[in-house]
């Protein structure tokens, strides 16, 4: 690379320069050694001079980033894109495959002169395209390059403008004007063009209009298209025949690392993710397009617990494995499907629809007009758009456009087209003219169309206006070149954008009364010459206006007087209004206008002095308004304004009022040639940019001397100006970065110079003789002194460390060596804590993954796990530390992996855990037990032979005998649980649990934040009182707080027995009574009359800590605790929880004071809040620094309430980019609305994290848990959700990841035994979701769980299709339902039915019914007409008649349930025999069936994983 003399960019990344000077020496010095024992010693002095030349260029370091890699990757490509000899590339992210395909083309463009690329949707023409032409702008083949992007779908002026922009540096106006600049571009140039995606013969001969002049002077065209026979005409016209590159799909090697690139942003997959990634790369079958979005889809998800996502991902590409276009489509149905909610997927048709090329500001200003309208459109539409854009589905260009794939785009449309396939007036967008025609023509418009593009172009007779009328919810209408005449004010009033370029009409008719219109677009109206009729009686039309565009009306004199009425106008766009003489004073009442643009308008002669009424007013470009001389006093008011651009005007002084100007941040003055000075006042501003070039300043009119006092000013321009000095006031400019002084044909000396530049160019200053010393320059990077022959030293430019180019041809000096300074990092640790858990591991094989998540999972258990790299002290000797934890804790667990015995640190400290006598508990990662036992064979083999090597031999006996110790302790092992890390790290934990001298602690917050003092409170309370109330609003944290006193006195070890009652409210008395009887005696409870005996034996021998989280009625607590006064009498003692202040206020005052005692729990203090927010967004304590002010205002936004901060934390934890900050504050303005209000606060958190759910499906899963599966199994609600992959419900098709989102959200958590939990604000909050879905007919709900809403419908007989979940339980009614009464719920999927009587004909019952609860029924066996093919969940516990499952004919009824995952027969007493099991069964419950003699063979039940038969006493064999 260095022989080539070509450019060389080197890159830091984790070394610095210093290493490359001395090699010997830190991180390369290991590899230098092994070279030399190889012999390589002349090599190595090549290597060493090589070393040193690239570590004296100044390149990219990754720690002058702070280790943000993306911005490194940035700062890259604009380096390479600046070293470009011409355009600018296109942007091709990973050009992977490419080589030979672009080495084929270049080869054939060079044979035949117009080539096409050809082949389907998705398969990378475009990227082929891009990679060809790129590689001509390195090798500089061609004077001038054009590449046409979309040309299928931009308009045809457009192309032919930047045709001539790129290829012939001018401005195109008409397409008249095109045919004389092309035959100027045949005759004089040789370029390259490419015209991208084309599907028309007729947009070609438009834009090439005479081929073979084109392609006389050596030019060529590359064409790319899917329509092989329009290639075919468009190539056939060259010399040599129709010439043709088909693109084929990627091979296996670069598929694979183009999934990886976008999955993994490596070239390689993460371990434990290769073969997963395989399978998806292989069902993918080498599509580009598919491989990018899919890689996108999955960049997220790469958590063990996820591999689950990546296989319901392979599945659904894997459905129709033959068809490429149903492979595309399926991976299009996968990420539509992962999108954030139902508002999600609209935005993503609006773009596809309309929003394609469309500014994202403008498309932003009408989706957030939709924030307060009922229609489904997204009410956080900047969290939307970067959802859609973090898919790989939409993307915003480097100008700030939204842009889409067209295969993308083409299906989005799809999903439109299947809204109604027959009635085209029933879909929400219509783009197509053939299609909208149709619907206008026939008067089929309904209210379902949201948007309606037609161009008038096309039509021979005028439009009626009334066509629109039955449009009733129209939000976009596009009317290109259409003539429209009616009565407007049939138009609908909830329309949003309106435009209607090239309308032939001279104003807009009075009767246009647009009250939501947010964006009007008039363009190029060529007769337009009044906005609307003025009329001092009538008030302006579209009072909510934002934006109004109207460029290029040529025809338009004047705006209306009443234009200021428009109070809400952001944007007025007039550029190209060349007639346009005056603007109205009413201008300066539009109090919200931010931009305005009058740039050529040629005749505007004077500014309104009521301009500066512009409060707001923030951007004004003024370039070339020829007739402008001069700037109203009043501008100085404008004190919002930031950028201000009057190239080419007239201007010849400035008004002394712009001292005004605070905010001015951008002065473009280039090439005011007229102006004669520059007022003193401005010198006050706070100017970041000036531009004086051309302005033709010099001594006669003077360089003010006083441009030091711009002391903010980062950048200057002073090119092609008179001056023959710089005055020694510059050096006072310390904030200036870039300085440009070219062309200067007088200056002589340079003064003095800032300090802090990177950027200086005096080059082409032919008298230039001297400039100041460069020493001090220590910033500086690029230094341009080109062309100045009579300059001749330079001094101190040894000195500059920093710089990258340095450009002095033409001058007469020589060039100087200079190096580059280094910076030195840090080391860091975090605080030391009190641990309880040791993680002995070997590092590199597991730290990353498996502990990782181990250690999370242990804190979250409500543990201190010591992990080194989390748990050491900066400043403290690391091993001193070890040993102090190794001390300290109760538990070790020691992870063996295959280089576990490379580490003699790992080994050693093995030895002293089993010096403490303390519980080990070994964890067997891809080991096994045997290798342990003979380390010196197996994994461990090599590791052992080096220690002996290197003399250990006492050592190595020390960690044999280590070693064989651990392997005879029964411990857990990966391959136990076949690879699935998850349920591995769940058995630990529970282990580590029940090694608790108590019992299990209960399962806490991770982030403990703010309780140590309400916990030592309610310690030192209970000593006192023997029962405490804790108290509070639901979310504030009375369960957190109660939990982390239970696990305090676990600790400590002050009762003999403690028990923890979860969700009294809504658990059944006799599971309550169980637990209880469990958790303090160690017995097994059956009925509920035996209870008071227990309690009674319970309050004679134990002290214990009881505590009952969540009461809500007195009752329940005299029936779990029936004597108070003799349970305390021992020292007992309970805690109980509510948000009822009046139920706490009885129980407690039966305590020994007779009085209530009661702690109130309090809202988190700004401090606290604060913390427990970052550690939920940021996963530290500290926001980062970009988001510290926002992460304030959210988390003061939600008042203190933990429950709000944890889930707005874990919504916004992804959301951490600067393009992100917008959604932030989306978040706060929605907790803000009712600022007085917990409960709506509580609502508008919930709010917020339903909509950013991935989909109808992740909603529908999450009231599928509120409503009926919470405190189910993992298991058994997963069986539950998959069986509904295939059925036409709209539930989740990937519920793996559904469940994992609702997890990242906070929605929802598994405990550590596995069962689905909610907090009971989000349950109540997700059950009113359904409530409100029909306020007045409760059948029409899709779930029924509450006791009267279900009485009611069951007496009524109002059941509907729509339910798809029912609970009854029949104890308090104590009648028979009739079997039939399910009949019309064909909807239905679960059916709970707790001591129910039924009766009647079965057959009738759906045949969606996937889960069938009946606990306590009275049925002898299963009825023989019900049949539910569908079923997979059948629970029939404590059904005290059931003596047989099947009755009758076995075979036949067994056909009806094979589905069948769990079956559950639990304290069925009566139950005999079972003759026959249902194949595919993963779990069987028995247990307490005491009868039970048989039992059919289990050798059928190939997936059985769980067999629970205990106490079953007459059964003697299996």
């Amino acid at each position: 690379m260095l022989e080539s003399g070509k450019d060389i960019l080197p890159i830091f990344y984790d070394v610095e320069p210093e290493h490359l000077r001395r090699p010997h020496h830190g991180p390369f010095a290991a590899a230098f050694q092994k070279h030399l024992k190889r012999g390589r010693k002349d090599d190595i002095k090549r290597w060493e001079e090589a070393l040193l030349k690239v570590a004296n260029i100044t390149g990219f370091r990754l720690n002058e980033v702070n280790g943000d890699e993306s911005q490194l990757k940035k700062k890259v490509v604009m380096k390479v894109q600046n070293i470009a000899p011409l355009d600018v590339f296109q942007q091709v992210q990973h050009g992977v495959g490419l080589n030979k395909s672009m080495a084929e083309v270049v080869n054939q463009l060079g044979l035949v002169g117009i080539l096409g690329i050809v082949g389907m949707g998705g398969i990378g023409k475009t990227t082929l395209a891009k990679a060809v032409y790129n590689e001509y702008l390195k090798s500089k083949h061609f004077e001038r390059q054009s590449f046409l992007h979309s040309v299928r779908t931009t308009d045809l002026l457009s192309l032919q403008k930047q045709l001539v922009h790129d290829l012939l540096g001018e401005e195109l106006k008409f397409t008249q004007e095109f045919h004389n600049c092309f035959i100027r571009l045949s005759r004089d140039r040789k370029v390259f063009v490419v015209i991208d995606d084309i599907d028309d013969i007729n947009q070609f001969d438009q834009l090439i209009p005479s081929l073979p002049k084109f392609m006389s002077k050596g030019s060529q065209i590359l064409v790319t298209s899917r329509d092989q026979h329009v290639l075919n005409y468009i190539t056939i016209q060259g010399s040599i025949g129709k010439n043709l590159y088909e693109v084929q799909v990627l091979d296996v090697v670069h598929a694979q690392q183009l999934f990886n690139w976008h999955a993994f942003h490596d070239k390689w997959a993460s371990d434990g993710f290769q073969d997963l990634a395989k399978e998806v790369v292989n069902a993918c079958n080498g599509l580009p397009l598919a491989l990018e979005v899919m890689g996108a889809y999955l960049f997220d998800k790469k958590d063990l617990k996820h591999k689950v996502v990546w296989k319901e991902a392979t599945r659904s590409l894997n459905m129709d494995p033959g068809a490429i276009d149903q492979k595309l489509q399926n991976m299009f149905n996968i990420s539509y499907e992962g999108l954030s909610s139902q508002a999600n997927n609209l935005m993503l048709l609006d773009i596809a629809c309309f929003m394609i090329n469309r500014h994202e500001s403008m498309a932003m200003s009408f989706w957030e007009s939709c924030i307060l309208c009922p229609c489904p459109s997204s009410k956080s539409p900047h969290s939307s758009l970067l959802k859609l854009i973090e898919k790989s589905l939409v993307k915003v260009d480097e100008n700030g456009y939204l842009q889409m794939h067209d295969v993308i785009r083409d299906m989005a449309r799809d999903v439109v087209k299947k809204e109604s396939l027959q009635e085209v007036g029933e879909r929400s967008h219509l783009w197509d003219f053939i299609e909208t025609k149709e619907v206008l023509h026939k008067d089929k418009g309904s209210a379902k169309i949201r948007g309606l593009h037609m161009s008038g172009s096309k039509l021979h007779t005028p439009l009626p206006i009334e066509k629109f009328a039955t449009m009733t919810r129209l939000h976009l209408l596009f009317l290109d070149d259409c003539q429209v005449e009616g009565d407007f004010s049939t138009l609908s009033k909830e329309l949003r954008w309106l435009t209607w370029c090239n309308l032939p009409i001279v104003e807009l008719p009075t009767n246009l009364n647009l009250p939501n219109l947010v964006v009007l677009n008039l363009s190029e109206g060529k007769n337009l010459k009044c906005l609307w009729e003025e009329d001092p009686h009538t008030q302006a039309p579209c009072k909510l206006l934002e934006r109004l565009v109207l460029q290029d009306c040529i025809a338009l004199e004047r705006l209306p007087q009443n234009i200021g009425e428009l109070s809400k106008l952001q944007v007025l766009d007039l550029r190209g209004c060349s007639t346009l003489r005056t603007l109205p004073s009413s201008i300066g009442a539009l109090e919200a206008l931010e931009d305005l643009d009058l740039a050529h308008c040629f005749m505007l002669e004077a500014l309104p002095n009521s301009i500066g009424n512009l409060s707001n007013l923030k951007t004004l470009r003024l370039d070339y308004c020829k007739n402008l001389k001069e700037l109203p006093m009043a501008f100085g008011n404008l004190q919002s304004l930031k950028y201000l651009r009057a190239q080419g005007t007239s201007f010849f002084v400035l008004p002394n009022s712009f001292s005004n100007l605070l905010n001015l941040e951008v002065l473009d003055l280039y090439y005011g040639m007229n102006l004669q000075d520059l007022p003193p006042s401005i010198f006050g501003l706070a100017l970041n940019h000036l531009n004086l070039h051309g302005c033709l300043f010099g001594e006669g009119i003077g360089l003010p001397s006083n441009l030091g006092d711009l002391t903010n000013l980062k950048s200057l321009f002073l090119d092609g100006n008179l001056m023959s000095t710089i005055p020694e006031t510059f050096k006072d400019l310390n904030a200036l970065v870039t300085l440009q002084m070219s062309q200067c044909p007088n200056l002589v000396v340079v003064q003095a110079l800032p300090s802090n530049l990177e950027q200086l160019n005096i080059g082409n200053c032919p008298k230039l003789t001297n400039i100041p010393h460069l020493g001090n320059l220590n910033t500086l990077k690029y230094l341009i002194l080109n062309d100045c022959p009579t300059l001749t030293h330079l001094q101190g430019l040894d000195f500059v460390q920093t710089l990258v180019e340095v450009n002095i041809s033409g001058s007469k000096m020589l060039s100087i060596a200079f190096g580059l300074n280094h910076d030195r990092a840090l080391q860091i640790f975090e605080d030391l804590k009190k641990y309880d858990v040791f993680l002995n591991h070997r590092g590199p094989d597991v730290k990353q993954t498996f502990v990782a998540h181990l250690y999370e999972a242990l804190c979250t258990g409500g543990f201190h796990p010591f992990l080194d790299v989390k748990s050491l002290v900066k400043g403290q000797h690391a091993f001193n530390s070890i040993d102090e934890a190794l001390c300290s804790v109760r538990v070790h667990i020691a992870v063996f992996s295959k280089g576990y015995a490379e580490s003699k640190y790992c080994l050693n400290e093995l030895c002293d855990m089993l010096k403490s006598g303390k519980v080990i508990f070994p964890v067997f990662y891809d080991v096994e037990p045997e290798h342990l036992r003979r380390p010196h064979q197996g994994p461990f083999a090599a590791a052992f032979r080096k220690h002996v090597k290197r003399g250990r031999k006492d050592d190595v006996k020390r960690w044999e005998r280590a070693l064989l110790e651990v392997a005879n302790i029964t411990g857990f092992r990966l391959s136990e649980v076949k690879g699935d890390e998850a349920q591995l790290k769940r058995r630990i934990v529970m282990a580590v649990q029940n090694a608790s001298p108590v019992g299990l602690l209960q399962q806490v917050v991770q982030h403990r934040v703010g309780l140590q003092e309400s916990v030592a409170e309610v310690v030192k309370q209970l000593g006192r009182v023997g029962i405490l109330g804790i108290v509070g609003m639901g979310g504030i944290g009375k369960t957190t707080l109660a939990k982390e006193v239970y696990n305090e006195f676990a600790k400590r070890q002050s009762f003999e027995r403690q028990t923890f009652l979860q969700n009294v409210r809504t658990n059944d008395l006799l599971t309550l009574q169980k637990q209880l009887v469990h958790d303090l005696l160690g017995d097994e409870l059956k009925f509920i009359e035996e209870f008071h005996n227990c309690f009674a034996r319970l309050s004679r021998d134990r002290k214990v800590l009881i505590v009952l989280d969540d009461i809500d009625d007195r009752s329940k607590f005299d029936c779990l605790i029936p004597s108070l006064t003799k349970l305390m009498s021992q020292g007992s003692r309970i805690i109980v929880t509510s948000r009822d202040r009046n139920v706490l206020n009885f129980i407690t005052s039966q305590g020994s004071t007779g009085k209530s005692n009661l702690y109130e729990v309090q809202v988190l203090n700004g401090v606290h809040a604060q913390q427990l927010f970052n550690w939920h967004a940021f996963y530290s304590e500290q926001a980062s620094d970009r988001f510290r002010d926002l992460a304030k205002q959210v988390a003061d936004a939600c008042g203190g309430l933990p429950l709000a901060l944890e889930v707005m934390g874990a919504y916004l934890f992804d959301k951490k980019d600067p393009k992100h900050e917008v959604v932030w504050k989306e978040a706060t303005r929605s907790l803000r609305v009712a600022p007085g209000a917990i409960d709506q606060k509580l609502q508008n958190m919930f709010n917020i994290s339903f909509e950013g759910l991935s989909s109808l499906a992740d909603k529908l899963m999450l009231l599928d848990i509120s409503c009926f599966i919470v405190n189910w199994h993992e298991n058994v609600a997963m069986s539950f959700w998959e069986s509904c992959i295939s059925c036409t419900c709209p539930s989740s098709k990937s519920p793996h990841s559904s469940l994992m989102r609702l997890i990242d959200k906070s929605l929802e958590k598994v405990s550590q035994k596995g069962y689905l939990q909610m907090h009971d604000v989000i349950r109540d909050m997700a059950t009113d979701v359904v409530k409100r879905q029909w306020l007045q007919e409760v059948g029409e709900r899709s779930y029924l769980c509450d006791f009267i809403e279900a009485k009611e419908v069951l007496e009524n007989d109002k059941g509907s299709g729509k339910i798809r979940g029912f609970s009854l339980s029949l104890s308090n009614l104590g009648t028979p339902i009739v079997a039939n009464f399910f009949a019309r719920m064909i909807g239905l999927h679960a059916l709970l039915l707790d001591d129910c009587n039924i009766e009647g004909d079965f057959s009738t019952w759906p045949k969606k019914l996937r889960m069938l609860s009946w606990p306590c029924s009275p049925i002898l066996d299963l009825p023989t007409t019900l049949n539910i093919p569908n079923l997979v969940v059948l629970n029939l516990s404590q059904s005290q008649n059931l003596t047989c499952l099947w009755a009758q004919d076995i075979g036949i009824q067994l056909q009806n349930y094979q589905e069948i995952h769990l079956l559950k027969y639990l304290d069925c007493p009566n139950l005999v025999v079972v003759d026959a099991l249902p194949s595919n069964l993963e779990t069987l419950n028995m247990g307490n069936c005491q009868k039970l003699t048989n039992i059919p063979s289990l050798d059928i039940l190939t997936i059985l994983k769980y067999l629970i038969l205990n106490n079953c006493k007459k059964l003697t064999h299996l």
